[in-house]
């Protein structure tokens, strides 16, 4: 009976070691994730080593505890040591997908951090087999339209890191249309979509497109001051052609002057400004044209000498005395 009763006390004993050691071990994992969702790696790491090594201790290497913390481990030694963080991951990712399967967003988080490693480790390729098929599984999942645009920000760095500039952009343009506008996620594919194209050799006209709509954000959140009103742009239009087919005359008002300005004339110091003449304007200038050739038609016309009654009747008067006296004049 009595040493029933000690085997009873050894058994219980035991029981509440192995309970204590797990709980011991789940707490040290748990308190290592909230130090690095602050970046604190360095005390994150020693808590999730001793973990790892009471789960192995105690055999409970099949637990999703244990995957969660080979997981962390990874995310750890992401910067430092990409193929041990690959190592990590992977293994935490198959640890996930026997015991959950692929339909839960736990396997999907190891799976896109094992990617995350290939790529740093030079294996872009594979890293970018692993991030579309993680992205089809976000979407299944009817995940959130910000970590949809995560995986597609992640393939696009992968095909970055194998030269594909154009599909990297085409990536990060559809991770731009998945979050807010002018928002540090919005700003940040824009700037790596820059990038790629200028790496890309893309024509300026195309980047000039995207550092339109990164100056637009960039104004709308206050991080850069607005263009002046008559900053000039960097693609000018092309000038308005006339409905002849010439191009309209161009008017230089107030070139290199200092002169008072009047009314109709703006103060202008030493920078003219180019305007271009309009319909209307032409109109107006053909029409006093030709109200100056008329008037100049007319003042070379001789003006007819006007005679007086009186003198008529005199001049008549003395034609009439000439044919009676015979004198006739041709």
């Amino acid at each position: 009976m009595n040493r029933l009763w000690i085997t009873i006390i050894l058994m219980f004993s035991v029981l509440c070691c192995y309970g204590d050691d797990q709980r011991t071990a789940d707490n040290k994992t748990k308190l290592a994730a909230e130090m690095l969702k602050t970046g604190n790696t360095d005390e994150a790491l020693p808590l999730l080593i001793d973990a790892k090594r009471i789960y192995e201790k105690i055999g409970e290497t099949s637990i999703v505890n244990y995957a969660r913390n080979l997981y962390l481990l990874g995310q750890c030694h992401m910067s430092s040591s990409p193929a041990t963080a690959k190592k990590y991951t992977s293994s935490a990712a198959e640890l996930y997908r026997r015991l959950l399967g692929k339909d839960n967003r736990d396997f999907v988080d190891c799976y896109r951090a094992s990617g995350r490693a290939c790529r740093l480790s030079g294996d872009a390729e594979t890293a970018l087999t692993i991030h579309k098929e993680s992205t089809e599984l976000l979407r299944k999942l009817h995940a959130d339209n910000r970590i949809i645009a995560d995986a597609l920000d992640e393939c696009g760095d992968d095909y970055a890191a194998l030269d594909e500039y154009g599909n990297a952009v085409r990536c990060w343009d559809e991770a731009r249309e998945l979050v807010d506008k002018y928002t540090k996620a919005y700003d940040g594919y824009l700037r790596k979509s820059i990038d790629a194209l200028k790496k890309g050799g893309a024509t300026a006209k195309k980047i000039g497109k995207y550092n339109g709509l990164m100056l637009e954000s960039d104004v709308f959140n206050g991080r850069a001051d607005a263009p002046e009103p008559d900053a000039k742009p960097e693609y000018r239009p092309q000038k308005p052609l006339r409905p002849n087919g010439k191009k309209p005359e161009v008017i230089v008002i107030g070139a290199e002057t200092d002169s008072v300005a009047t009314e109709s004339t703006p103060i202008i110091n030493k920078n003219p400004i180019v305007t271009t003449k309009t319909d209307e304007l032409i109109k107006v200038e053909n029409e006093e044209k030709s109200e100056k050739v008329e008037k100049s038609n007319k003042a070379e016309k001789p003006k007819k000498q006007r005679t007086s009654k009186r003198s008529r009747r005199k001049q008549k008067k003395q034609e009439e005395n000439d044919r009676k006296n015979g004198i006739f004049k041709f």
